[in-house]
């Protein structure tokens, strides 16, 4: 029997973009995407870039993509800004099931693996069982924006560690 396939991160914007792969990440330009390589699921990615100022929030994301069956979501949040609005939004939407994980931004946000933040984020995720992702390796744009990556600083190990006291 042949499997689904599953893409595992995708990012949206409504606007055109330059010097990436695609010059239109649209809802419709995934979809045909999605239509032309077989693929099942598209697991989108609410997006916080304090640096660029930019982004597309998790309630933003979620009404993209909220009558499209094969697009699910992971919320975040602005760990060095808005704390408390992105927890609330996480534990409204977890609660209400509209994510389907979370994902940490620790190439683009400073944010301390052990510190009460991130163990808030992941009791959160523990409570609704949400898988979690954290961003490592390269972030684009980083230094032409003046901001190293922080992911130099981010490996598996202190992952585990961050996470060994939560089942998820």
């Amino acid at each position: 029997m042949k499997q689904p396939k599953i893409d595992i991160h995708c990012h949206t914007t409504s606007r055109p973009l330059t010097g990436v792969g695609s010059s239109d990440a649209s809802i419709a330009a995934i979809r045909r995407n999605m239509h032309e390589h077989d693929i099942a699921t598209t697991v989108l990615l609410a997006t916080y870039f304090p640096h660029k100022g930019s982004g597309v929030t998790n309630y933003r994301l979620h009404n993209w993509i909220r009558d499209e069956p094969s697009m699910v979501m992971f919320g975040s949040l602005d760990m060095e800004h808005y704390f408390n609005q992105g927890m609330s939004e996480l534990e409204e939407l977890a609660a209400e099931r509209k994510i389907h994980g979370i994902k940490f931004y620790t190439g683009y946000q400073t944010i301390g693996l052990a510190d009460d933040k991130t163990r808030t984020v992941l009791r959160l995720a523990e409570e609704y069982a949400l898988p979690v992702a954290f961003h490592a390796g390269y972030s684009h744009g980083a230094e032409k924006l003046g901001k190293g990556s922080f992911t130099d600083f981010v490996k598996p190990s202190m992952i585990a560690k961050a996470t060994e006291a939560y089942n998820i």
